[in-house]
């Protein structure tokens, strides 16, 4: 009775064991992660570039509000303001539909 005892004792260590290292295997990132990381680091850059676009935009557009005289020059601030915009978001569409890979046909899915 000790010795079946004994052996479940053991195998149930054995098994405790492989179990862990089973899951330290899997704690680490899959090969994948690092390519996975420069994406993410390349996507985050871009949207601070973004972001920083629209702050330099907002700036300049503040200044010429500050220095319109009267209501034609206030329009053409918020003319040049909003062209601008449209670039930057032209620019943005752009990027982004470089980066997608290309539409497969409907016979490949």
């Amino acid at each position: 009775m000790k010795r079946i005892a004994h052996l479940l004792i053991a195998a149930l260590l054995a098994a405790a064991l492989s179990f862990g290292a089973l899951a330290a295997e899997g704690s680490r990132p899959p090969a994948g992660a690092a390519k996975r990381q420069d994406s993410q680091s390349l996507m985050k850059q871009r949207v601070l570039d973004h972001i920083g676009a629209k702050i330099r935009i907002l700036q300049t557009a503040k200044t010429c509000v500050r220095a319109a005289a009267d209501m034609k020059a206030l329009a053409a601030c918020h003319e040049q303001e909003r062209q601008q915009t449209k670039t930057l978001k032209e620019q943005a569409r752009a990027g982004m539909q470089q980066q997608k890979p290309p539409p497969q046909p409907a016979s490949a899915r």
